[in-house]
């Protein structure tokens, strides 16, 4: 896979809002960036990247190394919010389903956050 920059659209655990970082792009990072957490910035050739990356602040991160990501891992930078903006039921359906967990179609958003809180509790264990 491709290198890619990406800028946080909200606060999350790894990036922070109008922060800069290259990763690898991963299904993860379009899965953000179909969700509206990050945007993908458009490609520059290498040269003009050397040339403007330590004037934009932008740092390297490596998406598959462990050591790159907050020592909070309880909160998954691509689980959707909560509450406030972005928390509608179906985004937390659209949530479980690309983690492929089976849910009950009649379940609120507070049953689906529940369900995949005990998910992660299950992978941790």
């Amino acid at each position: 896979m491709a290198a890619v920059t990406i800028t946080g659209r909200i606060n999350t655990v790894l990036l922070a809002r109008g922060e800069t970082v290259t990763v690898e792009r991963t299904d993860r990072i379009d899965r953000l960036a179909q969700r509206g957490f990050i945007t993908i910035e458009p490609q520059t050739s290498p040269e003009s990247t050397q040339t403007h990356a330590g004037d934009t602040g932008a740092h390297t991160v490596d998406e598959t190394d462990p050591s790159a990501h907050s020592d909070d891992e309880s909160v998954d930078s691509d689980e959707p919010p909560r509450s406030g903006p972005g928390s509608h039921r179906d985004e937390w359906v659209r949530h479980l389903i690309d983690h492929d967990i089976d849910h009950d179609p009649t379940a609120t958003k507070s049953d689906l956050i529940e369900l995949w809180d005990t998910h992660v509790a299950g992978e941790q264990s």
